[in-house]
């Protein structure tokens, strides 16, 4: 049985220089019925990410009529999973561990916390080198070094770079899960960026200072000069002040089922009772004590008695709600960075390399090895305003070449056959990647977001991009969907409770 085609994702064939954009995915999902004109819901959900999909299931198994409304024509939002060439490729979240407590729990509700229930990513769990790339290299041998030595490396560079306190960054989030909780700190250090943090580390090697800013700009796909340094003590935090542990919840395991089959699991506990619409976006949302009215795209009108809305931040601004949200939710604060798949033709090392600023990836590695004799590689291209990212869009072939002339160690004679991506940075339904804030916004947007959300008793907002916890990930999102679900659930159960 063929697996179905989305309108989201893009390939391009080397061999016959051609792009087919439309992936498969099991995420593909279809209407569930004509919805009555006149039925009143008690929930209407707005999008089918995570966030979404564990509202809507969660709000359905307590009782309520709900109703999940999708523009696109899957579930997952922004992570999904494609399935071709005999894999599975993660075009936009990835990876989960046991230290992220909401995903986790999702994980045991479904049964996959078995180490056959993950798949890891060998360039990350297992590199046996790695490399630095500069984007003008000079003829030679590329300078590999092993593993541990640069694990070592790392270790005293990152303690160096998180104690900005004087003891080791734990005053500034005593309790992660509550960024805010130490506002003064927080205020102390809001507008410091990256870059600025790095350029005050004079004790240590510039190759050091390289390998370290490569991994950093991975986690906000944000130019070093614009990235918040708290955003990354944030996650450094929440991982319990490890480095090695960030970089394991990071990048080392990936459900065996892909994203698309954990939403699906999600999605089809919620249709034992609830109604969904696929592939017609939300235009509009009229707010009434009481009730709100939704316009879709098709001209169809749905009816509840409030919503519990989850599309990205930046996608906020391109719904007409009256009355109009408060200005912090319309201002996009959009991150240009992207992933790609690459399949080349032949098996290579374990390898995990890194560019300096303005290459066309930030980090290249190996996934695992293919059917076909080659390997799959995961890379990032760097969030320099839309360059990277458009130059995947517009010339595939030249942005292959451009990564193995400066990227890819020459001694590997590999070439590249397949590249595999999803263009997040102008889909209207993502209109860039995962929330990544710059310096200055965690006291001022951010704090607005995350404690302004709910809006009124009709309109309640959640998403990843301002998660207490981990922002952006997908434990962010499973967390501001189960938050969101509670609220919910409690004003209804006061509501029938006073009738």
């Amino acid at each position: 049985m063929s697996i179905p085609r989305s309108q989201d994702g893009v390939h391009f064939s080397v061999q016959t220089s051609t792009v087919q954009r439309g992936l498969p995915t099991i995420g593909y999902k279809t209407s569930s019925k004509e919805i009555p004109s006149d039925k009143v819901y008690d929930v209407v959900v707005l999008g089918a990410g995570y966030t979404g999909l564990i509202a809507a299931r969660d709000v359905a198994e307590a009782g309520a009529s709900v109703l999940l409304v999708e523009g696109r024509d899957r579930v997952g939002g922004r992570t999904w999973t494609c399935e071709m060439m005999g894999n599975k490729f993660e075009m936009g979240g990835e990876w989960v561990h046991w230290i992220h407590p909401h995903i986790w729990s999702e994980l045991s509700r479904y049964g996959l916390t078995e180490p056959k229930d993950f798949l890891t990513t060998q360039g990350s769990a297992a590199a046996e080198f790695c490399s630095l790339h500069k984007n003008n290299p000079t003829p030679g041998p590329t300078k590999f070094l092993d593993r541990e030595t640069v694990e070592q490396r790392m270790e005293q560079v990152t303690k160096a770079f998180f104690d900005i306190d004087g003891q080791g960054g734990t005053t500034i989030f005593p309790w992660p899960y509550e960024p805010l909780s130490n506002l003064e700190a927080v205020k102390k250090y809001d507008s410091l960026t990256v870059r600025e943090r790095l350029n005050q580390l004079v004790d240590f090697s510039k190759e050091d200072l390289m390998y370290l800013y490569s991994n950093l700009v991975v986690f906000g796909s944000t130019p070093p000069e614009e990235a918040s340094f708290l955003a990354i003590l944030r996650y450094y935090a929440l991982a319990g002040y490890s480095w090695s542990r960030l970089l394991e919840v990071s990048d080392h395991f990936k459900l065996t089922i892909g994203h698309s089959g954990m939403a699906n699991l999600i999605f089809d506990d919620f249709a034992v009772t609830g109604d969904s619409i696929f592939g017609d976006p939300v235009r509009a949302v009229d707010s009434q004590p009481g009730s709100v009215t939704m316009a879709l795209q098709s001209g169809k009108m749905v009816r509840s008695k409030r919503i519990i809305c989850t599309l990205p931040l930046h996608c906020l601004s391109d719904v007409d709600f009256q009355p109009p949200l408060p200005s912090q939710f319309t201002s996009r604060h959009p991150n240009y960075g992207g992933k790609v798949h690459i399949h080349i033709d032949s098996k290579i090392p374990y390898w995990c390399g890194f560019g300096e600023p303005g290459a066309p990836v930030d980090c290249l590695l190996t996934d695992r090895y293919s059917d076909m004799e080659g390997t799959f590689l995961t890379g990032f291209p760097g969030g320099w305003a839309k360059r990277a990212g458009r130059q995947v869009v517009d010339d595939p072939e030249r942005f292959l070449q451009a990564t193995f002339k400066s990227y890819f160690p020459s001694e590997w004679a590999s070439k590249p056959t397949d590249l595999i991506w999803h263009d997040w940075n102008t889909d209207p339904f993502s209109n860039g990647q995962w929330g990544a804030w710059g310096a200055g916004q965690l006291t001022t947007d951010f704090k607005t977001l995350s404690e302004s959300a709910y809006i009124s008793n009709e309109v309640i907002l959640a998403n990843s991009d301002w998660a207490r916890g981990w922002t952006g990930w997908v434990d962010g999102a499973a967390e501001e969907g189960k938050r969101a679900a509670a609220h919910v659930v409690r004003q209804i159960r006061r509501e029938r409770a006073k009738k």
